[in-house]
């Protein structure tokens, strides 16, 4: 998959040859309903090149319209879980407050501008712009009388509710990691691979927890998996308001913390 800036689009424009089918989100996460908007992308009847364009951050908590405690998915999680589910390029978008000026309108026509779209495919509650001043009715007004297809997903549902990111953080904090899990598609699991060293004392090796980008639960005891330089091992981590600790026997470098 080649992944490329928002930036650096007007300069590798020449190598995105052809029709493309593209979906624009923030996707933290990835959950079941997401990959529905995936895979209509990745296999769109046309075969146009599947392109999404997403953030590095999450809008939210740069202009702090509502609390989120962390990620759900970190940034190489969610371009691996892209990559695997066939989408070709990956567009990073760094969302500042300069960019939540750009009118949606004004986005979607550089897009146009750029690109030779054949499908765009979004989720029932797409919003984008300045004040989110461009909805569904304005995107599909956007493309009348063009060849693009706007393809609007209908919500997914799981229990009795509606799968989204912010019931998957509440589920998270609560540890109900079977409900996370199902709306999820995979296990959730804390991604380590940045981290260069941890902190070690005699008896615990730690992460802050303003050191961790991902999602933690409440306080407590959690059994859970470690992916390690030596393989899989269980185990079982302590959460506290500060920090995340674990016991290894060994000196394996943790890479991953899967929650069960």
């Amino acid at each position: 998959m080649k992944i490329i800036s928002w930036e650096d689009i007007s300069i590798f424009k020449s190598q995105i040859t052809g029709p493309v089918a593209i979906s624009i989100g923030v996707f933290d996460g990835l959950h079941i309903g997401h990959q529905k908007l995936i895979k209509a992308v990745a296999g769109n009847p046309k075969k146009a090149l599947p392109l999404i364009f997403t953030f590095t951050n999450n809008p939210s908590q740069v202009l702090k319209h509502r609390e989120i405690e962390g990620k759900i998915l970190s940034l190489n999680q969610k371009i691996d879980k892209l990559k695997n589910m066939g989408i070709a390029w990956t567009v990073l978008i760094d969302f500042s407050h300069e960019f939540s000026k750009l009118a949606g309108r004004d986005f979607i026509n550089t897009l146009q501008n750029l690109l030779d779209i054949s499908r765009i495919v979004v989720g029932y509650n797409f919003t984008i712009g300045y004040r989110k001043d461009t909805q569904i009715d304005e995107l599909k007004e956007a493309f009348t009388g063009s060849s693009t297809h706007v393809q609007v997903i209908g919500p997914t549902s799981y229990g009795a509710g509606i799968v989204s990111s912010s019931r998957i953080r509440k589920e998270i904090k609560r540890a109900r990691f079977f409900e996370v899990r199902q709306m999820l598609g995979q296990d959730y699991f804390l991604d380590l691979s940045s981290f260069e060293s941890f902190h070690e004392d005699e008896e615990w090796i730690s992460l802050r927890r303003e050191e961790l980008a991902q999602m933690l639960p409440d306080e407590g005891l959690f059994r859970v998996f470690f992916d390690t330089d030596k393989g899989k091992t269980e185990g079982e981590v302590v959460i506290d308001r500060g920090a995340i600790k674990w016991k290894l026997s060994s000196a394996a470098e943790v890479k991953k913390i899967y929650f069960v």
